[in-house]
């Protein structure tokens, strides 16, 4: 059995837009079976409601700079 690949996206304003609607298709394209994919951003992602075999991570952070600290 092999290890799965770990794949983060740190987007750190996702809200409805252009670039969550790209992270969406390319999330969704990727095969489960061999990625394990974690999403981080500052707040809520408005992705979690679409992508279920994906870990959400929010940081609670006003500001990317100050959320560095807590990766």
């Amino acid at each position: 059995m092999k290890k799965k690949i770990k794949l983060i996206f740190f987007h750190p304003y996702s809200a409805i837009g252009g670039a969550d609607n790209s992270l969406y298709r390319l999330i969704n394209n990727l095969n489960s079976k061999k990625y394990d994919i974690s999403f981080i951003s500052l707040k809520k992602s408005f992705l979690k409601k679409k992508l279920s075999n994906v870990n959400f991570i929010n940081l609670n952070s006003k500001r990317t700079i100050f959320s560095f600290f807590k990766l």
